[in-house]
């Protein structure tokens, strides 16, 4: 199945050759020609390239097994980064930008255009614009359908609802769809293309919450000791992540001139909504040796904590990394069903377990959640350094 990208250009599913790539075990497997392959549409190209362009990252340099293995696994994700986020056209090679156009222009605009011109400048993170591509992308093929010819100007709920509803998605995928899709048009608001957003017209429909997966303790006790032994720096890493209660998205971007371990403190920057909000957050005790070992790797007060290969390094890596990694090594090799961030879910009801003067609610001041009370913030003004210091002196291991 093919990813879209912006002005229609899209990639299909990446490949490896030889086939049995995943169990060779052989030295003759070695003779084989190694590659990383997938094919690249672009439609002012598709005259000269009908069935794609053949974009391929050949394997052969490197030596073992061992080292063609990672590396194809690497190149799966280098490839969609190297697509999807940096915009990189193969057959051009040039990194394409997004477009701008007018208020004017906008609205004259077909609907799906303006979508598509409009997202890619957003200033959301990369996760949400990622997430909105995907919408858009789907909103595109059925708009296509049912209307082509639709100006931007001139639409109104009924079009988005009739779009949706051939979709025939879930109720909660449907949800999905319009709070993305409503990002995208309050912007198209703010420019002028319409007046109004269409989306506040539609309803959201009922969903069933599911119970989120947390891990067992003994159960992440005994991949704790797996990651210890073979991976060491995930293991230091999923450490450090595990007593934060921060996001990785938000770890990803610390360097280490924010981080005080003398004062057990860390700054990081919190998106919420279209404004960037430093907080400091607490290091707690049992995740100071963690936090001494990594920092103790850096060369420069300007390194990200977390670069290439999770050690200290002058360039930040994608969170997405970190979700890969917990599939490969763990989810996929174990068995295990729960996602990386059950592990945030995990320490934060381990916080109000095991605190039984829970006054202060530690657990949803570690994780940056943002109530109670207008009192709090702005009466108590030495309210938050006296749960900073208690929550530096909370001492729970697993």
């Amino acid at each position: 199945m093919a990813t879209k990208l912006i002005y229609g250009c899209s990639y299909s599913e990446i490949w490896v050759h030889p086939k049995n790539w995943k169990t060779a075990n052989s030295k003759k497997d070695l003779n084989k020609n190694w590659y990383v392959e997938c094919k690249y549409y672009d439609p002012d190209y598709s005259d000269k390239y009908p069935k794609g362009f053949p974009y391929r990252k050949k394997l052969n340099r490197f030596k073992t097994l061992k080292e063609r293995k990672e590396a194809a696994e690497i190149l799966f994700v280098q490839i969609k980064l190297l697509f999807e986020e940096k915009l990189y056209n193969p057959i051009t090679k040039k990194y394409m930008k997004p477009k701008t156009a007018s208020s004017d222009k906008l609205g004259e605009m077909w609907i799906v255009e303006s979508l598509e011109t409009t997202y890619p400048n957003l200033p959301i993170t990369d996760k949400t614009k990622k997430d909105i591509r995907s919408t858009v992308n789907s909103f595109h093929r059925v708009a296509k359908k049912l209307y082509p010819a639709l100006m931007t100007k001139d639409v109104h709920s009924g079009h988005i609802r009739d779009i949706l509803d051939f979709m025939d998605i879930s109720n909660n995928r449907f949800n999905k769809h319009l709070s993305y899709l409503s990002i995208v048009f309050n912007e198209l608001v703010e420019k002028r293309a319409l007046f109004h957003n269409p989306i506040r017209d539609i309803r959201k429909r009922k969903t069933v919450k599911k119970v989120r997966k947390i891990l067992d303790i003994k159960e992440f006790k005994n991949i704790l000791d797996i990651l210890e032994k073979d991976h060491y720096t995930f293991y230091l890493y999923t450490m450090i992540f595990f007593y934060s209660g921060s996001r990785s998205s938000e770890l990803m971007k610390l360097q280490v001139k924010d981080v005080d371990l003398r004062n057990q403190e860390y700054k990081i920057v919190i998106q919420k909504g279209k404004e960037y909000v430093e907080t400091m957050k607490a290091i707690i005790k049992p995740a100071v040796p963690f936090w001494k070992e990594v920092i103790s790797k850096a060369k420069s007060k300007n390194d990200y904590v977390f670069s290439k290969g999770l050690v200290p390094g002058p360039n930040s890596i994608k969170s997405y990394q970190i979700t890969k990694r917990w599939k490969r090594l763990v989810k996929d090799k174990y068995g295990i069903q729960e996602d990386f961030y059950a592990l945030k879910h995990l320490f934060l009801d381990l916080m109000d377990s095991k605190i039984e003067n829970n006054e202060l609610n530690l657990s949803s001041k570690l994780a940056s959640h943002t109530t109670p009370g207008i009192t709090n913030s702005v009466y108590l003004v030495n309210r938050k350094k006296r749960e900073m210091e208690m929550l530096k002196n909370v001492d729970i291991r697993i």
